[in-house]
């Protein structure tokens, strides 16, 4: 290096210029002055908003293209400059890299450009014409000597560098001003609705203001981690207010946008595509965790290089032989030093990957939900495709071209199932989505390494890797044909207990819970069967890939003994083995990757399939007439072209009051949903036309899990309103809400529990009369409610002044509702019989009993009203006197709906002998850890047996044994797999069987006070962890305790000292992990709490979709459901992150270890103490003991947090409160009954305990006539 800058000679020597100054110098100055200004450019657009919808031009693509390129090159050139001296020398090396840096560095400032919608950058046009010259020097050096290399780099520079100085020349044609993602605007969805963001209150996360060293070691973190150790101690846990917001970068709001968009682009199209959209939409993120992941591998076979060195050094043979010992330690102190860097690059690859899957996820779930408030409100079947016309005989070598099978869209358990499934399977990919090109580069380089110590005896090795490729995409393909089949059969399983969940009351009436568990667990098992052909045939890719690092090793070192005739010494075994071990990475995980690409392909499909499902109508558009509300002409079907009602001709003027009778089942609904738009009216079938705003209330009265209040305004202001102090008159609920126990602040739990049917109805009537529409459409709102009551609604509402000058639209059969109708239509026989005057209908043959009768009294009021049983609704309605305030009643016994429980501390051994013993108990597990240890053990050997082996001189006569290892490996590997599978599938099916029968056989108090969507938690989320997630983490995390303590055993050969390292070392993981455990473990009971009411609010509003829809309240319903998903983001994002917080210190651990041995061994080996076969071996699993912390680590937290799951279904198992026996012998003689009379005897009777008592004392005796 003296040599090349020899700054004496001046710039100009004989034969060209100073290398110095033209290739080092004035190129290190261009870098230079472009890392410069992007910094302080940087600092100085720090605060400018990104763009919503970044706008890139064609000129932008050119210039990112060519800094890609450039970059690429000059990273070609480092690469080749430093490591090999013969092609090209040091000065080239350092040229290229300073290229790469300024590539990189101005690549970044485009991207802001186009981000941030920046102006042009006159500076950035001038700094690329001094590129441009700078590398005209540089090529005309390059020419001027004989490199022919060196002058190829620089003249392919030189080209880049002048396309890239054209390209900044041009004008892009950006526009500024474009609004930014943080903005007052809306976000605009499918369909042109539009919503406002909201914005937390909190302040901001630390990670927002964290400088560059506290972010690389996730140290905005360890305030979480301190809080939840102390609150452990105080045996306490985190709460959700002890959580970070998330960053502007990660809100919901922002990631709808960008995947909606970009939808929106592809609706467009001919076939839309999902994947476009979510690739254009989320590009930028896993690009960016691209480069990490690019750096991380080359650093990755830093250590085997440096291993080598290191073996040769010790055994003093090779190029290494004569140098002196502070080159040893140089080598180990590189090997620190990679493992380090390697640490930061994959605790942040890793966080990147997990919060791109957290924002796809996010994006998808909001797409989903916004669309299930638009779609067909009935479930549509496939689309029938043609028949295929015969085609002609095609030679044998092409295939013809499989279509996308048709899916069957809508239905509450597909929606579900996507919400709480299909949009997972993109959090589990996006991790190792890299990998796709990952794997194959390390393999490659794997290889190149190989060919350099083994020659062509690797080519045995290659050969074995195509073998295992063929048959994994053979493997795979099955696979993901059999994982289709049981999506759709747990959809089936998923529909029947959400049907279960809506009429467990009449389950229970009708005593049919034997029958209905019998019906879910045959669906169960079909499930299960499907599961277990997929678990199979994912255990033939697992072996596929696992195995064959042993079985290339085998067939490689076999090649090199036997046929090479050449002695496999230890720096050769031991470089080998360690680059074979890094093999098995991307080997390994092709089986995982492949598995999460078929489910996330499986998961598109479904999930664009909805997406493109059949949607309602638009709204009608506005009446012609001005004087005209409502138009109707036009025949109506349903959507399956079954006819609803022959031709329909139905008008209404404003401020008219039309009354809609007949018998029940003739097609009332059905013609309100066409009013409304709910029902698809084809083109050349009529027309429907509607003016002004919608008030809705159907016949099945939708009440909201909120209060009482916030039901009737959507609003939890709590302000004097004097239009919902007269609603709450006109719909004679005042008097309720001196019953309720906080008035209108009353919290209505799900399904309404605190509220008689008659109630529930009311409320949905003051919901639509309070937000003052233009038209009211009420659906057979009177038939729940008693006659007096009846009186009341028609008096003092339908004619009172609330409704004064309205349009009116009812279906009823309440003899005091029809005589206030301005006209009356009577549908009969699939068509309208009658439409006319209520004095011209009277004197119609059309009235009958049938038509228009008075119901029962007290028929729905009566219903179980809990904690409102006291009526007082009385015939004179005493609400008509003194007006109370509506939130000031006196408190009386609350029934809210249950909260979500969620306990603290470490999941209770109890909850693993739970697992253990629904897994098949001692036997099954017992049998299990040996197939690990046989697994495990027999791995062991192979490479215990490779450093004997290398030791006795390395010849042919020790491939037989390690060929048995091999085979050992093999089949031990397929009895652990098998075994794994089996235990598993056994433990999820017994798990989910004891919830379903302590759910069907609870008390109906438990549904009254518990949210559908706690327990559809159960049955949807935590039951798919049970079947996929945790028998594949419980075994890895088995496995990876294993293969730590291997590590300790194998470097501890070397020598006991190195107890005294390791000591200090393992304390120190023990307290990192004693403190680190009640984070992620409260964190993820944070997460999977918070995932309940996502859920629930999605049953919610499917039930009142059509309500939601008529009266426009789609925005104020997303941005819940934004709110609710935002909570559970945070204490996600939080989880995954405690991970890596964990992850980087431990890999820190496994650095030392590497340097320690390696330093030992240097130093044992000047005394001739140890053999460098030992050294190698322990080098070898040293350098994997980063990687194996790590995986401790990410099983052991996986783990702990998977068995919430079995934590939050055992809970219902054991403590949910069960009825009496279905059957109790020895009750009754066998005589019984011998007479029919029914004696009641001095029955005291409550709803439920905490409530006041309903019947007390009554007797009665009813005798046989």
């Amino acid at each position: 290096m003296e040599q090349i800058c020899d700054l004496e000679e001046g710039i100009i020597v004989s034969g060209g210029f100073n290398e110095c100054y033209v290739h080092i110098i004035l190129q290190a100055a261009v870098a230079g002055l472009a890392c410069i200004g992007v910094v302080l450019g940087m600092c100085v657009v720090r605060d400018i908003p990104r763009l919503r919808l970044p706008r890139v031009t064609g000129i932008d693509s050119a210039r990112g293209l060519c800094c890609g390129l450039l970059f690429l090159v000059g990273i070609a050139e480092f690469l080749v400059g430093v490591s090999s001296s013969q092609v090209l020398n040091e000065t080239s090396g350092i040229e290229g890299g300073c290229i790469a840096i300024a590539a990189m560095a101005v690549g970044f400032w485009q991207q802001q450009e186009v981000r941030r919608g920046l102006g042009e950058q006159f500076s950035l046009k001038i700094w690329w014409l001094l590129t441009t010259a700078a590398q005209v020097l540089a090529t005309y050096d390059r020419a001027s000597k004989d490199s022919w290399v060196a002058l190829g780099f620089s003249a392919g520079e030189l080209v880049l560098c002048t396309a890239a100085t054209a390209a900044y020349l041009v004008p892009t044609g950006r526009v500024s001003g474009q609004p930014s993602l943080e903005g007052d605007g809306g976000i605009s969805l499918v369909g042109g609705a539009q919503f406002a963001r909201t914005i937390s209150t909190r302040d901001p996360s630390p990670e927002e203001h964290m400088g560059i060293a506290g972010w690389l070691a996730f140290s905005w973190f360890t305030p979480i981690v301190d809080l939840a150790y102390q609150r452990d101690q105080e045996q306490g846990k985190l709460e959700l207010t002890d959580v970070y917001p998330l960053t502007r970068k990660n809100v919901a709001a922002r990631q709808l946008e960008r995947l909606d968009q970009h939808w929106q682009v592809e609706l467009r199209k001919e076939k839309p595509a999902l994947l476009s959209a979510m690739t254009r939409a989320f590009r930028v993120e896993v690009f960016s965790t691209a480069w990490v992941k690019f750096i991380n591998d080359c650093l990755h076979f830093v250590g085997p290089f440096l291993l080598n060195r290191i073996v040769n050094f010790v055994k003093h043979t090779g190029f290494e032989a004569d140098e002196p010992l502070w080159m040893g330690y140089a080598y180990a102190i590189g090997m620190v030093l990679s493992s380090a860097c390697q640490a930061f690059l994959m605790a942040h690859y890793f966080q990147g990957g997990y919060q791109t899957g957290m924002r796809l996820r996010t994006g998808l779930i909001l797409m989903s939900y916004s669309k299930a408030l638009r779609v067909l409100p009935w479930a549509t079947p496939p689309k029938e495709e043609p028949p295929e016309e015969p085609q002609p005989q095609r030679r044998c070598c092409k295939k013809t071209p499989k279509k996308k099978p048709a899916l069957p869209t809508g239905g509450m358990g597909q929606m579900t199932n996507i919400i709480s499934a299909d949009t997972d399977k993109f959090t589990f990919l996006m991790p190792y989505f890299n990998l796709i090109w990952s794997c194959p580069l390390q393999i490659v380089i794997c290889f190149f390494m190989l060919a350099h110590y083994v020659q062509w005896a690797l080519f045995a090795g290659v050969f074995v890797m195509i073998i295992f490729t063929i048959v994994s995409s053979t493997v795979a393909g099955k696979a993901r044909k059999i994982q289709q089949e049981a999506m759709k059969a747990k959809d089936e399983r998923l529909k029947m207990e959400v049907e279960l969940l809506k009429i467990v009351k009449i389950i229970k009436f009708y005593a049919w819970e034997v029958a209905i568990e019998e019906r879910v667990k045959e669906l169960r098992n079909k499930e299960l069967k499907l599961q277990l052909r997929y678990k199979l045939w994912n255990v033939a890719l697992f072996l596929s890939f696992s195995l064959s690092p042993v079985l290339v090793a085998l067939g490689t070192f076999a090649c090199y003994t036997l046929l090479q005739k050449k002695t496999l010494d230890a720096a050769t075994a031991f470089t080998a083995l360690s680059l074979f071990n890094i093999l098995s990475f991307p080997l390994g995980l092709f089986a995982r990757m492949a598995r999460f690409f078929m489910e996330a392909a499986v998961a598109k499909d479904r999930i664009e399939a909805f997406l493109l499902s059949p949607e309602v109508s638009a709204r009608p558009s506005t009446v012609p007439d001005p004087k005209m509300a409502l138009q109707l002409q036009s025949k109506l079907e349903w959507p399956d072209k079954s006819v609803l009602l022959e031709q329909v001709d139905i008008s209404v003027k404003k401020g008219e009051m039309l009354v809609i009778v007949g018998k029940t089942g003739v097609g009332k609904s059905g013609l309100l949903y066409a009013m409304l738009g709910e029902l698809p009216i084809a083109t050349d079938a009529g027309k429907a036309h509607l003016t002004g705003s919608v008030g809705y209330c159907s016949q099945n009265a939708w009440i909201r899990n909120a209060t009482l209040r916030d039901n009737i305004t959507s609003s939890s202001s709590v302000e004097h309103d004097d239009r919902y102090e007269a609603v709450l008159d006109a719909c004679a609920l005042r008097a309720d809400l001196h019953v309720l126990p906080d008035g209108d602040q009353t919290a209505i739990g799900d399904r309404g529990i605190n509220l008689s049917g008659g109630q529930k109805q009311r409320v949905a009537l003051a919901r639509a009369v309070y937000a003052n529409p233009d038209i009211y459409i009420l659906d057979d709102v009177l038939s729940a409610l008693d006659s007096h009551v009846t009186t009341h609604i028609c008096e003092n509402l339908l004619r009172g002044p609330l409704l004064a000058g309205k349009t009116v639209i009812l279906v009823t059969h309440s003899p005091k509702a029809v005589p206030l109708a301005n006209r009356v239509v009577c549908l009969e026989d699939k068509k309208v019989s009658f439409n006319g005057s209520y004095e011209e209908f009277k004197g119609s043959g059309a009235v009958n009993e049938e038509v228009i009768h008075e119901d029962p009294e007290n028929s729905a009021e009566a219903e179980p009203e809990t904690n409102s049983d006291t009526k007082k609704d009385s015939k004179d309605e005493k609400a008509k006197e003194t007006k109370a305030p509506a939130s000031a009643p006196a408190k009386k016994e609350k029934a809210a709906a249950a909260q979500e429980e969620r306990r603290s501390g470490a999941v209770s051994w109890h909850v693993y002998g739970a697992y253990a013993k629904a897994c098949g108990g001692v036997p099954a597990v017992g049998t299990f850890l040996v197939a690990v240890a046989l697994s495990e053990g027999s791995r062991n050997f192979s490479d215990g047996w490779l450093a004997h082996w290398s030791n006795k001189g390395g010849g042919g006569d020790g491939v037989a044994v390690y060929a048995l290892a091999a085979l050992v490996c093999l089949v031990t590997g397929l009895v652990y797999s098998t075994t794994r599978v089996l235990v598993g599938q056994r433990g999820s099916r017994v798990l989910h069987e004891k919830c379903l029968n302590a759910l069907l056989r609870a008390h109906m108090s438990f549904f009254d006070l518990t949210p559908n969507g706690q327990i559809l938690n159960r049955l949807a989320e935590d039951t798919n962890i049970l079947d996929y997630n945790l028998p594949q983490t419980m075994s890895a995390n088995i496995i990876w305790f294993w293969r730590a303590a291997s590590i300790v055993v194998i470097c501890m050969l070397v020598g006991w000292y190195l107890i005294f390292l390791m000591l200090p070392m393992f304390l120190l993981y023990a307290r990192l992990a004693k403190r680190y455990l009640p984070a992620t473990r409260d964190l993820r009971r944070l997460d999977a709490a918070a995932r309940s009411p996502i859920f629930s609010h999605f049953s919610e509003s499917m039930q009142g979709v059509s309500t939601i829809r008529a009266m426009q309240h789609q925005e104020q319903a997303v941005h819940t459901n934004m709110g609710r998903l935002e909570t559970q983001m945070e204490a996600y994002y939080l989880s995954n992150t405690a991970a890596r917080w964990l992850s980087l210190r431990l890999q820190f651990n496994g650095t030392i270890l590497v340097g320690a041995v390696s330093i030992l061994g240097i130093y044992l080996s000047s005394n001739n103490k140890v053999s460098s076969g030992l050294v190698g071996l322990a080098i070898t699993y040293a350098l994997r003991l980063t990687d194996t912390l790590n995986q401790v680590n990410r099983e052991s937290a996986d783990r702990e947090t998977q068995m919430v799951s079995v934590e939050r279904v055992q809970n219902y198992v054991t403590n949910v409160k069960q009825e009496a026996a279905l059957r109790v012998s020895n009750s009754v003689q066998p005589s019984w009954p011998s007479q029919g009379n029914i004696q009641v005897s001095n029955v005291k009777m409550r709803y439920r305990d905490g409530l006041p008592i309903v019947l007390d004392g009554i007797s009665l005796d009813i005798k046989v006539q």
